[in-house]
């Protein structure tokens, strides 16, 4: 990295700045400025102590750039800060006193282990209503309509083009009836027989309604799945419907295309946001069969109507697995896309592996040649003089610009990087002529524009033309082409046609895995000296919990940490688990209420109680803490709050973190007010909660004991303010993130008609536990009965009709919501898209 070259960085960074300031939509210029930064981020500490001068003004220009970041950009800003607070860590106590004081200037004072470590984005579920209903006349029941006769009479029955258009509608709407009985046998049914005529229909109607209809409903069904109690069937099903549904796209008599042919971009947007989501869920067999699905469609992409480009993001998410998954879900990914193109050739998903879309676009071109040059040169990460000189000869040949030579140099660097491709041996001259040649014929036939650039590359080679010739006639197949060592991933696609919307939530996803990035090289050191064992803990699970998540495997270790060097102590808990145990792991984690500790003599043990199922899991393990003294002197400093992770023990990767601290209880403390809530003992509960919190005032749980009598069980006048007072003032002195306790005063200010305060305490509530499901149905319950068709409250509502909750109630609140404003609430809400957007983004 030598000066000349960081001055010229430097330049380029300001003009893209500049550039994408003035053009919100100038997407190719940000991703360009980004990636410099980055590359000034990532340098080494030697280079940066070597040319600290030039470094100071790199991050004094940053600085000045980065507060102006337009708003859509928030999730890179903080990826951003992130980076920088690692080059801070790295500098400090180093002689670097200029580069120092500009860095500092990113932090106020104010800055915690939370900015620190990346906080998290708040998700918010919303629902996307859909605005499109199918053209139909309404008529009595007839032949043509009848539920009770067979799809094949009823078409028959056709006699006219409006007829089968009301034969297309009626079946159009009791797909969604039928999906909303939630019965698999009877889905399953339906779609097995409409299928046997769907072709026929297209036909005449010339509309894909139905397609579109299966397809909504393949996410859903999958998420559906994939939860406890984890139902097989609604997996079976939803592969059932994608299988269906993929014959119907693959009919070469069919098209959908044309007027009447729904659009495919809100659908297909869909499908990318639902893969981030079970990414992060740690849903990686629902994630797969939605990449299966979705490469289905991108690969038909011709049939269908679309307005943008899919492909570069599918490339981008290959690049972002998260860690721990990388081994396993890479492969697959790759193997899915060659297992197509070698079913056909002209697939449209070809360009994914065949190209390399470097700077001009999709077609074989100079830009693609030099990158390809220097893939074979630097694969071994040693270049010599000779190369050196072949790199300026190729670029000077191809007419290359500089800033355009330094962006392909970069992608180039971090996807030899990403595939972990490193060769022992140099530049092999035949081995890149002929996979130039390759490329050159995924297009088809060599014309005379390639024929002339694969010659000048030959030229460049020192390679004749006999030797050309030679290389071209025993050149390998397209399907043979990833047996070249450097082609280990996806080609990276450029940016001109991908929606901005999917973009954001790209970032958001993105910023998902730099969080947890920050926090495995934070616990490097303690991940790295301890590793998963199966078989070292007991786990025995109770109650409702037992039904919902038998048979799972983990083990748990505690250990202190500092946020930094003025700062207390803190402690985390590592949740270990088998990659068989992991999703439901993640569901356990993402609604842990509280954990009660047990320490004997030659035993610790841990009992996990969860927010929406009853019961509790207990994890034991023969060995005792170092220091019970030391625990709960930590536990007392920080009002009994700790952090959770959650670890691969496959990889020792972290896959999760709770977004806000939990409670962490000793048994010889709470224990007894414990058994009085499994009692069922209001009164128990009441003296217990009054005397906890003169003894130990530091305990949340005596707090919310006292106040979930009150409010829930006594029957008596309650003093509302004297509540409110007491709520806020918990929440000032001593328990800042505690959903609960926000959660009390939303239900209080709706008893005391505040409405406007009880709806900012329920989403503070939700912002810290977005899980918490009676605060989703009380603030479904609320903003809907105001406006029926407030998005965030549908997508509450939505969410807690996939995550099994109480039916009886929520039945009650659809026929209470429905009467109340005249709509058809539950067919309307069946028939959207849950989507999670951020409130940061």
């Amino acid at each position: 990295m030598r000066k000349k070259g960081i001055k010229q960085d430097l330049s380029s960074i300001i003009n893209l700045f500049e550039q994408f300031s003035l053009n919100d939509d100038d997407v190719n210029s940000f991703y360009s400025w980004r990636e410099l930064v980055d590359k000034y981020l990532k340098a080494s500490q030697s280079q940066i102590i070597e040319e600290d001068i030039i470094f100071a003004k790199f991050y004094d220009t940053l600085y000045k750039q980065l507060f102006i970041v337009p708003s859509r950009w928030s999730s890179e800003k903080k990826s951003i800060k992130t980076r920088l607070h690692w080059v801070l860590e790295d500098l400090e106590g180093l002689s670097v006193p200029s580069i120092l004081r500009v860095i500092r200037k990113f932090f106020s004072k104010s800055d915690t282990y939370e900015n620190k470590k990346a906080k998290d984005l708040d998700y918010t579920p919303q629902v996307i209503l859909s605005s499109y209903i199918p053209s139909g006349i309404n008529k009595s029941i007839d032949t043509i309509t009848d539920t009770k006769l067979t799809f094949k009479t009823r078409f028959r029955a056709c006699e006219s083009q409006e007829d089968y258009v009301d034969f297309s509608h009626s079946v159009w709407n009791q797909y969604w009836d039928i999906f909303q009985t939630k019965d698999p046998q009877k889905i399953y049914h339906f779609v097995d027989k409409i299928c046997e005529i769907y072709p026929s229909i297209v036909k005449k109607v010339n509309n894909n309604d139905l397609l579109v209809a299966f397809m909504d409903t393949f996410p859903y069904l999958l998420q559906y799945a994939h939860q406890a109690p984890y139902n097989l069937k609604f997996i079976e099903l939803a592969r059932f419907i994608q299988k269906k549904s993929v014959e119907i796209i693959n009919n070469k008599d069919l098209n959908f295309k044309g007027h009447y042919h729904q659009n495919m971009d809100e659908l297909i947007q869909y499908y990318f946001q639902s893969m981030f989501s079970f990414f992060q869920k740690g849903s990686l067999t629902a994630f797969i069969d939605l990449y299966k699905f979705t490469l289905d469609i991108l690969e038909n992409y011709d049939k269908f109507e679309f307005k943008y480009f899919y492909l570069p993001v599918v490339s981008e998410l290959y690049y972002w697995i998260p860690e721990a998954y990388i081994q396993k879900i890479g492969p697959i990914m790759l193997d899915e896309v060659r297992l197509r193109i070698k079913k056909n050739k002209n697939s449209n998903l070809r360009s994914l592996l065949g190209l390399s879309k470097v700077g001009s676009g999709a077609n074989f071109d100079r830009y693609m040649i030099v990158s390809e040059f220097l893939k074979e040169i630097y694969k071994d990460r040693n270049v010599s003089d000779e190369e050196r000189l072949l790199i300026k000869k190729a670029s000077a040949a191809f007419q290359i610009p500089t800033a355009a030579y330094r962006r392909m140099l970069r992608e180039v660097f971090r996807e030899l990087r990403q595939n972990k491709i490193v060769e022992n041996e140099g530049l092999n001259s035949s081995q890149l002529m002929a996979r130039l040649i390759r490329m050159a014929q995924v297009d088809g036939k060599i014309d005379a524009e390639k024929g002339q650039l694969l010659y000048t590359s030959a030229k460049i080679l020192g390679i004749d033309p006999s030797k050309l010739g030679e290389i071209t006639k025993h050149t390998q197949k397209f399907e043979n082409f990833n047996d070249d060592p450097l082609i280990k991933g996806f080609r990276r696609l450029g940016w001109e046609k991908t929606p901005s919307t999917l973009m954001k939530n790209l970032e958001i996803y993105k910023w998902s895995q730099t969080r947890l990035e920050s926090f495995q090289r934070f616990f490097s050191d303690f991940l790295a000296n301890n590793t998963f064992i199966a078989g070292q803990s007991t786990i025995k699970l109770s109650g409702e919990i037992k039904k919902n998540f038998d048979l799972i495997s983990g083990e748990f270790k505690i250990a202190k940490f500092d946020q930094n060097a003025s700062s207390k102590e803190e402690l985390a808990i590592f949740l270990y688990s088998d990659r068989k145990s992991l999703r439901k792991w993640f569901e356990i984690i993402s609604q842990i209420d509280y954990i009660i500790f047990d320490s004997q003599k030659n035993t610790f043990s841990i009992d996990i109680s969860l927010l929406n199922i009853a019961g509790k899991i207990n994890i034991k393990r023969n060995e005792a803490i170092l220091s019970n003294k030391a625990l709960e002197k930590i536990l007392e400093l920080n009002h009994s709050r700790y952090r959770l992770f959650l670890v691969d023990g496959e990889s020792n990767n972290i896959v999760y973190s709770l977004k806000t601290s939990s409670y962490l209880h000793s048994r010889q403390k709470v224990g007894s007010l414990f058994d009085a809530f499994e009692s069922g003992n209001s009164i128990s509960v009441k003296v217990l909660s009054q005397m906890g919190q003169k003894k130990e005032p530091e305990e949340a749980i005596y707090y919310h004991a006292q106040i979930e009598n009150i409010l829930f069980l006594s029957t008596g006048n309650k003093n509302y303010d004297e509540l409110k007072t007491l709520c806020k003032k918990l929440i000032k002195e001593k328990f800042p993130d505690d959903y609960r306790i926000f959660y009390y005063l939303a239900y209080i200010c709706f008893e005391t008609n505040e409405t406007n305060d009880a709806f900012i305490y329920l989403l503070e509530c939700l912002k810290r536990q977005n899980n918490y499901k009676e605060a989703m149905f009380l603030y479904a319950e609320k903003k809907l009965n105001i406006n029926v068709l407030d998005p965030r409250a549908l997508g509450y509502l939505k969410q807690l009709d996939l995550g099994l909750y109480d039916e009886e109630k929520l039945s009650s609140l659809y026929k209470f919501l429905e009467k109340q404003h005249t709509i058809q609430l539950r067919p309307l809400l069946a028939k959207s898209r849950l989507l999670f957007s951020s409130q940061n983004n």
